[in-house]
Order: structure tokens, then C-alpha cells, then sequence
């Protein structure tokens, strides 16, 4: 006699409620694994399956009777690798509290089967038994396909601790469903789906119809014949589907693990602000240059923003854009040094060198040239004032953390306003209190407010605020937006230049972390929102608003709108080459659309402001 047995390891104690409230993951055919069992255990798959064939009173583990191995067991592959992990783990499958299940399906005569199986794991009840180890594994009989013969009364014959595996089409009285584990269906009978793009309105409709219907009955469920890779784990994960199949154990489980730490809705409320696009677009003539950095943030880290805000950004709105080349002249990926420097000097030059060239020569940079041409100056960053972006344009360094060099700079430069986190500035000139230090006629306060009480050369050294805007920092970037556009526009007939930096989103992808990315895009976006709102009302002020270079190769494979959620896929913890955009609006901001280079950043504002006043 020979019987055809397919077992499958799975969770044990599963309660109805919690049947239905997390994903698990089944190894599907695990014995075709490179290691069976090790693979799924290692990585805490809550189940495993197996085909058992019963020949000469004992059970092989092979996809097909022709690939049976005499070597390879149920005993060998998988009771005495079980055996090892309980004892010692103190009898726990998982050291978590994780339980595990065997479900079984038996492909022939589902009697004979369930009695071959009983016998083979006699041996080892305990291990077996729930109703007396409560870290037993659980045995679960699959009778959804090959084994519809077996009537509902003939389950109680079997031991009390067998549950078993259902079909929709299985009728079982009431006293027989508590022994119902689980309802696992074919998932050719809803959808056509091969895991790529998404699933039709209908397809999906049909999917939650069915997934509703078993929770309805308090029964987890699971699909075979499905789809195997991030799209679909990702898509069932949403629909609800608590046990997914999958051939790559490894694979799977990490994307299911961090899943939400990938995964972020938005909850930040967040006014767009629509420009009227009413400026003189035959006036050419600008007195203020606005020019936004967002360090770090390519077109993924918008986009993110973009649907973490519900489909919608004050940038978004803007219909002059550009992309950027962003490489230093030492690497094909810049750091933010040699980034900064080629949009504050128009040269491109190394890594680590801020406000100099190639040959570590100081390069005058833009708020140089526009201070001593009559012009007010300013920076507003989310970081210290020392970091690199910010700092090249006022220093001239060939290593960017030559702090000493560049406060030096600092102090020495004519740049108006500057407004920052003050911990590294406190820090090198140990300073107690930033109220009491007044340098070259530059006054520091620690509010924006008090800017009002000031007409040049203040620094605005912020200490008491969480530096990512998910820690709680508050509206500071927009806010110091808003007030240093009115301080540098105060008794100024001549214009102004002001740079304004959100430097966290290259924070949060370093950490490849989509939350901080997200609300720091929204962030800075309000900070946009300022900018265009004065530029409206203005009529002679230039807003430009790129990035140094792309942090992270941030990826968007999904994004519930909707619902503001957003899942961001990381390639990298450090920058890269990837083109970054460039937005643009006011007089000439046709200028800057296109294919350009980073130092055309400062070319063409220079060239703007060089055509209708007298600079030297």
C-alpha cells in the first residue's frame, strides 16, 4: 500500500480573534528549499509545508512519488531538526512565542492517510499534543482539495488535538467548525492577477468579498496558486489575507518584518498654497532671489511627500521645471560640500570642499558677490549653520569639517541674517548664553521674533527644538521662512538673496527611514508655500527649489493616496547620482528648465541679476 500524504508545518494556538489580526507567512513546498525546515525556522515562518509519501511504512518527503530519496524523511528533515529546536529552546518552537502547526493534506484515502500519519507520529505526542503543551505544534489536516471525500462526522474519530483545512465548498455542522483551523482557496477562482501591477477594481473586490466572508467565520485565510513576490505580499497584507504563500522564505519575511517600518501614513494637516502665476512674465527685471534646498530630495522623496499629503503639494503646482546634474568634479556622486559649493559659486569642485576649487583656491560665492553690490543676504536652514550646504556660502574650506575654519568664515561674513540650529555653534565658542555674544556687530538672539527689533548682521541660533519634524519639532523651517523674508525686505530698495535649506530630508534617507522623508517634504513644502505667497505678492522676486543631490535611491512601489500612505523602498543608506528636480517661478524662471548642471543654478541667477543691475 502507498499513500501520498502533503504536510504542512503551521502555527499552533491560534486563538479565532487572533486568527484574523496579523499576516503569517507559509512556506510553500519547503522541502524544495535549500535547507527544509532551517530556511522557514530561521526566519520564524508561522508555516511550512511538506509532501509526505507513505511507502513502506514510512514517510518520504518528495514533490512526486519518482523524486522520492530514501534519505529523505519526515523524520529526518523535519521531527529531528523539531527535536533539536525544542530542546533547546525549553520546548518552544520559537524563543519569540511564536507557536507552530503542522497542516496536513492527505492526496489519498483521507481514512487510511490520518491513521498512517497518527502511527507516525505517535512516538512523539507530546510534541504534538496542544491539549496538554501549550508550545505543541499543531497538527491541521487539509481537506480543501484532494480529500473532499471525508465527512464531517467521520473528524471526530481523529485525535481532539487534528484540526483541519477547509474549502468554502466543505459543509460542517456546527459541533464539527471549532475544528475548522482554516480556510485555504484557490486563488485562480477570484483573479487572473500575476503579481505585477495591481489588481483590477473587480478583481479586488472579489478578493475582499471572499476574505471578508471567512472572517466572518472567525477562520484565518490563505490563497494557493497565487502570485510570489513584494507586490503581492504588499496587496494581500492590505486585503487582510493572513497566511501567504510564498517559495522564498528569506525574501519574504524580511519584506513582511519591516513592512512598517517602510509603510507611512501622514497625518499632518498641510494648506497648499496656489500661486496666481500673475507676474510680469515679459518683465524681467528681479529684485529678490529666494533660492530652496532640499537636501537629499530627489523626485521620489517629492513624490513621497506629494501622496503622504493626499495627492497634493504647493510644489506640485508649479509649471516651470527642470532636472538637475548634480556629479562634483571629483566623483560621479557628490556629498553636499562640492553640491552646495556649485550652486553658491557656479564651479564645480571635490567632495568635502566647501567655498572652493579643485585647487583649494576660495571661489567668491553668491551671497559674497550680492552683499558688497548692495544687496541684503540671508540663510535659514533645519541644521546647524555649519553644515555643508549652508556653510559654502559664506566659507572657503577644503575640508567641510574644518569647524573652526568655518565659523571663522562666519563671523567674518557680510551675510545679513542667519538663522539655524545653534548647538554647534554654542559648542565652539562655548558660549552660555547666544544672547550674550555679539561678534563684528552681528547680534545673536534665540527667537525669531526678535528679529524685529533688528535691521542687519543678526544670527538666530535655535536650541530648544527636536531636529526632525516626527520628534516634534515645530513649524520652524516655514516660520523662519516667512520672517527672514520680511527682516531682509525691510528698508531695501535694492533686493535681497536668501537661502533657504530643509536639511533633514537627507536625514531621514540616510536612515532609510520614509516617515522622517515624508513629513520633512511636507515640511519644507509649507516653506515653499511662504516663499511663492511673497513672490505673488511681490511681482519682482525669483523662487528657486532643487536639491544638492538624491539621498537613499528611494523607490515608491506603493501608495495608498487615499489614505496618505506611502511605502518608500530604499537602495542605498548614502547619496547617489540620480538626477534631482529643479522648480521654478517668478520672472525668468523659464531659465531654468531643461537639462542643466548644478552650477547653472548660479549662472543663470547671476546672469539675471547682472542683466538689470550693476554688479561688479
Amino acid at each position: 500500500m502507498k499513500i501520498i500524504i502533503s504536510v504542512i508545518i503551521f502555527v499552533c494556538g491560534i486563538g479565532l480573534q487572533d486568527a484574523t489580526s496579523q499576516v503569517r507567512l507559509h512556506s510553500h513546498n519547503d522541502y524544495l528549499n535549500n535547507a527544509p525546515f532551517w530556511d522557514a525556522w530561521s526566519n520564524e515562518l508561522m508555516s511550512i509545508e511538506i509532501d509526505l509519501h507513505y511507502k513502506r511504512d514510512t514517510l518520504f518527503v518528495a514533490h512526486t512519488d519518482k523524486e522520492i530519496s530514501s534519505g529523505n524523511t519526515f523524520k529526518s528533515l523535519y521531527i529531528n531538526p523539531l527535536q533539536q529546536v525544542l530542546k533547546r529552546q525549553n520546548g518552544k518552537p520559537y524563543l519569540s512565542g511564536k507557536p507552530l502547526i503542522f497542516m496536513i493534506d492527505i492526496k489519498t484515502d483521507p481514512i487510511q492517510g490520518i491513521k498512517a500519519l497518527e502511527k507516525a507520529i505517535a512516538p512523539y505526542k507530546n510534541i504534538f499534543d496542544t491539549h496538554n503543551n501549550s508550545n505543541a505544534v499543531q497538527l491541521l489536516i487539509c481537506l480543501n482539495v484532494s480529500n473532499h471525500r471525508i465527512k464531517d462526522y467521520q473528524l471526530t474519530d481523529y485525535p481532539p488535538y487534528f484540526k483541519y483545512d477547509v474549502n468554502l465548498s466543505n459543509n460542517f455542522t456546527k459541533d464539527v467548525l471549532p475544528k475548522v483551523g482554516m480556510v485555504s482557496l484557490n486563488f485562480a477562482n477570484y483573479s487572473v492577477w500575476n503579481g505585477k501591477g495591481r489588481l483590477t477594481k473587480e478583481d479586488k473586490f472579489a478578493v475582499e468579498e471572499v476574505v471578508n466572508k471567512v472572517h466572518e467565520m472567525g477562520k484565518p485565510i490563505r490563497f494557493w496558486g497565487c502570485p510570489d513576490g513584494p507586490t503581492t505580499w504588499e496587496a494581500f497584507t492590505e486585503l487582510g489575507v493572513d497566511f501567504i504563500n510564498t517559495d522564498k522564505p528569506n525574501e519574504a519575511s524580511r519584506y513582511i518584518e519591516t513592512l512598517s517600518d517602510r509603510m507611512y501614513a501622514s497625518k499632518t494637516s498641510h494648506y497648499i498654497y496656489h500661486p496666481t502665476f500673475k507676474y510680469n512674465k515679459n518683465v524681467k527685471k528681479i529684485k529678490n532671489v529666494i533660492l530652496m534646498i532640499g537636501d537629499g530630495m530627489g523626485l521620489a522623496q517629492m513624490a513621497s511627500g506629494l501622496y503622504g499629503s493626499g495627492g497634493d503639494l504647493t510644489i506640485s503646482q508649479l509649471k516651470h521645471i527642470g532636472l538637475v546634474r548634480t556629479q562634483s568634479a571629483d566623483d560621479f556622486t557628490t556629498d553636499s560640500a562640492a553640491g552646495g559649493t556649485a550652486m553658491a559659486t557656479g564651479v564645480k569642485t571635490n567632495n568635502r570642499y566647501i567655498g572652493v576649487d579643485v585647487h583649494s583656491q576660495p571661489v567668491e560665492n553668491i551671497i559674497e558677490t550680492l552683499s558688497k553690490n548692495g544687496f541684503k543676504t540671508g540663510i535659514v536652514t533645519s541644521d546647524e549653520i555649519n553644515g555643508a550646504s549652508p556653510s559654502a556660502f559664506y566659507a572657503h574650506t577644503d575640508e567641510r569639517d574644518d569647524s573652526k575654519t568655518i565659523f571663522n568664515d562666519l563671523k567674518k561674513s557680510d551675510v545679513d541674517l542667519f538663522v539655524a540650529r545653534g548647538v554647534g555653534l554654542k559648542k565652539h565658542f562655548n558660549l552660555d548664553d547666544v544672547k550674550n555674544w555679539k561678534v563684528d556687530n552681528r547680534n545673536i538672539v534665540k527667537n525669531i521674533q526678535e528679529l524685529d527689533n533688528f535691521n542687519k548682521k543678526v544670527g538666530v541660533l535655535i536650541t530648544d527644538k527636536p531636529l526632525l519634524k516626527v520628534d516634534g519639532r515645530d513649524n520652524f523651517l516655514p516660520d523662519a521662512t516667512e520672517k527672514a523674508i520680511e527682516f531682509l525686505s525691510k528698508e531695501n530698495s535694492k533686493g535681497f538673496f536668501l537661502i533657504v535649506e530643509s536639511a533633514c530630508i537627507d536625514k531621514g534617507a540616510h536612515s532609510n527611514d520614509v516617515d522622517v522623508v515624508v513629513e520633512e517634504v511636507i515640511d519644507f513644502d509649507k516653506a515653499v508655500a511662504k516663499a511663492l505667497k511673497f513672490a505673488d505678492k511681490n511681482g519682482e522676486t525669483l523662487v528657486v527649489i532643487t536639491a544638492d543631490h538624491e539621498t537613499g535611491g528611494l523607490s515608491l512601489p506603493q501608495a495608498n493616496v487615499e489614505k496618505r500612505k506611502v511605502e518608500g523602498r530604499f537602495f542605498s543608506d548614502d547619496h547617489t547620482g540620480i538626477l534631482v528636480p529643479v522648480y521654478s517661478y517668478g520672472p525668468n524662471s523659464e531659465m531654468f528648465t531643461g537639462f542643466i548642471d548644478n552650477t547653472e543654478i548660479n549662472k543663470n541667477i547671476m546672469k539675471i541679476l547682472k542683466e538689470y543691475h550693476n554688479i561688479r
